[in-house]
């Protein structure tokens, strides 16, 4: 069963999945990849079964998670491009991207061993 689309139903079940998307990122960064969905349901301030209809397993909300940064990377990249001249628009992309990659390292290990 894949993830229920971001833009898609109610507005309140659009604010619960965001919140357990961005308490997914803070708890996979600071607590690594075994922390439990019920963990992350905490954080978020939602019930486990929210998690679980917006993701029914911590793959899927693995998988939103990186879906996420690489959305936001595209994102920075077409800001810099709108804003900057193309080498300066380029660096400032990499140093944005250097700077974020830190908190994003659980996720690049796990897409890097599923190879």
């Amino acid at each position: 069963m894949a993830p229920a689309p971001p833009d898609t139903g109610r507005a309140d079940a659009r604010l619960n999945r965001a919140k357990v998307l961005a308490a997914a990122v803070h708890a996979f960064t600071t607590k690594g990849l075994d922390v439990s969905l019920s963990e992350i349901a905490r954080q978020a301030g939602t019930g486990t079964g929210t998690v679980y209809r917006h993701f029914p397993s911590k793959e899927n909300l693995l998988e939103a998670v990186l879906v996420q940064q690489v959305e936001d990377l595209v994102a920075a990249a077409r800001r810099r491009a709108a804003q900057a001249p193309p080498v300066a628009a380029f660096f400032g992309f990499l140093l944005e991207t250097i700077d974020k990659s830190s908190g994003r390292k659980h996720v690049c290990d796990l897409s890097s061993s599923r190879r």
